[in-house]
């Protein structure tokens, strides 16, 4: 039972009490401002994809979306501009430029895209926690761009129905 007082930072230098607790409590709180860090990171990242997703969204419209509080939602938005997205409101959220995803490059501004969030990702994540996700994502995004290329397809193919029975016919 904590005594009263006690902060919380104490009561970890007392649970490491093995000669080296003043490093381990101040390990364990930065860990746990990292991991925080990196979980708002994630959720401006959440809330990034859904101006892209769906521009045009009031503030009570992409707060609720996102889950978060209108407040919280201007603040991530401030932090999206001071990382170089040109969030603006204009009948609602939507990015200013688009990211470089059109035209004969295209390729190329998707890969910008990736290496600048893994970028972000590297200054808002804990490294060992970086290098995990990392990993991760050399199997995971190949995976993921083919899932949105597929629904991508089988939502225009549904918007379309005599283009989806050609395209059977071809495929046969």
């Amino acid at each position: 039972m904590p005594h009263r007082g006690v902060t919380r930072t104490a009561l970890v230098f007392h649970a490491c009490a093995d000669g080296r607790s003043e490093l381990c409590a101040s390990e364990q709180v930065a860990r746990r401002r990292g991991l925080s860090r990196a979980r708002r990171f994630a959720r401006r990242l959440q809330l990034l994809a859904a101006v892209i997703r769906r521009p045009g969204l009031r503030p009570h419209q992409l707060a609720a979306l996102t889950g978060v509080s209108e407040s919280t939602l201007f603040r991530d938005l401030a932090v999206l501009r001071r990382l170089g997205y040109r969030v603006r409101y204009s009948e609602g959220y939507q990015l200013q430029e688009p990211l470089g995803l059109d035209g004969p490059d295209a390729a190329l501004g998707l890969a910008a895209v990736y290496q600048r969030q893994l970028e972000l990702m590297r200054e808002h994540v804990p490294p060992d926690v970086a290098t995990e996700i990392e990993e991760e994502l050399k199997a995971e995004a190949p995976a993921a761009l083919a899932v949105v290329v597929a629904q991508v397809i089988e939502r225009r193919l549904q918007a379309r129905p005599a283009v989806r029975s050609a395209v059977r016919v071809r495929g046969r």
